[in-house]
C-alpha cells in the first residue's frame, strides 16, 4: 500500500533537509510532495536536484492570510493531484521538522510501516502519533528530548484520502497553521494513535503565521 505524503516547507529548508536525509528511505517508497510558494527557490531547487515533487503557489496568503496551509494544501489537490490517478489510499500531512524513519524511539524505527501493517484500519479514522520534541540539533544528537503527547494536530495527521474530499469540502481553511490544525482534528469522530514516536526537531508552538524569509534562527 503507498502512501500520499504532503509536507508544507516555506523558508523551511534548514529544517526540511536536514529531516529529508533521515526519512528518505521511507519516503522514496511512497508519494511525496512538496509545497512551498513562488519566493522560496531554495526550496524549489532543492527538490528539484532530490527528484522531489513540489508544487509552488501563494494561495498561503490570499485575502490578507497570514499562512493558510490548508488553501494551500488544497490548491495542490484541485489543480494537480486530482488528476493524476496516483495508486495511494491514505493522506499523511507531515511537519517539514518531524522525522518518521530511522526513529530514536526504541518500540520502531519505521512508524509508516507499523501503520501499514494494521489489520483493521479504520477509513473514517484519523491517525497520528505522540512525538519526542528535540529543541536543539545538539539535543537531537544527545539524545534530550521532552515528551509530547498524541494530539493529532499537524505534525503528524494521517487518514484515509474519502476523508478529504467529503462533501468536496476539501481541508478546513484559516488564517494560519493553528487553527486549521484543530479544525482538521475535530473533525473526526474517531481518532487513533500509533503506538511510535515521531521526531520533532526544534521547538514547537513556533512559525504557525509562517516563517519570515530574512529569519536565520534554526533551532
Amino acid at each position: 500500500m503507498k502512501i500520499l505524503i504532503v509536507t508544507v516547507c516555506v523558508n523551511y529548508l534548514d529544517f526540511l533537509s536536514f529531516c529529508f536525509e533521515k526519512n528518505k528511505n521511507s519516503l522514496q517508497k511512497h508519494y511525496y510532495y512538496i509545497i512551498t510558494d513562488s519566493k522560496d527557490t531554495a526550496t524549489q531547487e532543492f527538490a528539484k536536484s532530490n527528484n522531489i515533487n513540489y508544487f509552488a503557489t501563494d494561495q498561503f496568503y490570499t485575502d490578507y492570510h497570514p499562512f493558510n496551509k490548508a488553501r494551500a494544501i488544497n490548491t495542490l489537490f484541485r489543480e494537480k493531484l486530482i488528476n493524476d490517478n496516483l495508486d495511494y489510499e491514505y493522506i499523511l500531512l507531515l511537519d517539514s521538522d518531524c522525522i518518521i524513519d530511522n526513529l530514536t524511539d526504541p518500540r520502531g524505527n519505521n512508524i509508516l510501516e507499523t501503520f501499514i501493517s494494521l489489520q483493521d484500519k479504520n477509513t473514517e479514522a484519523l491517525y497520528s502519533c505522540g512525538r519526542r520534541i528535540y529543541n536543539t540539533i545538539e539535543d537531537y544528537n544527545g539524545g534530550r528530548f521532552t515528551q509530547g503527547a498524541c494530539h493529532h494536530i499537524g505534525f503528524f495527521q494521517l487518514f484515509h484520502k474519502s476523508n478529504l474530499f467529503h462533501n468536496n469540502k476539501y481541508l478546513f481553511e484559516f488564517r494560519n497553521a493553528s487553527f486549521y490544525d484543530c479544525e482538521l482534528s475535530k473533525n473526526f469522530r474517531h481518532k487513533f494513535c500509533l503506538p511510535t514516536d515521531v521526531d520533532h526537531i526544534g521547538p514547537i508552538y513556533l512559525n504557525w503565521d509562517g516563517r519570515h524569509p530574512q529569519s536565520q534562527i534554526w533551532m
